[in-house]
């Protein structure tokens, strides 16, 4: 039950999407390309797309690194 109660507080919680390559925080409009590993139906999530992206992705890379 408090797997599940953290689970979702990091949901709802902003993350920074970050270049892999650079380090660059991407910005609103900006074309980026992630590699994301398919989660199990237990860990997956729902949120806004950065959000869940900047949690899941194994790499995001800005429009100057790919």
């Amino acid at each position: 039950m408090v797997i599940l109660i953290e689970k979702l507080k990091d949901a709802f919680t902003s993350k920074k999407l970050i270049c892999t390559n650079c380090g660059k925080q991407i910005a609103e409009g900006e074309t980026i390309i992630a590699k994301i590993t398919m989660p199990s139906e237990k860990e997956m999530i729902v949120s806004k797309l950065d959000n869940a992206i900047a949690r899941t992705a194994d790499a995001v890379l800005c429009q100057r690194c790919h």
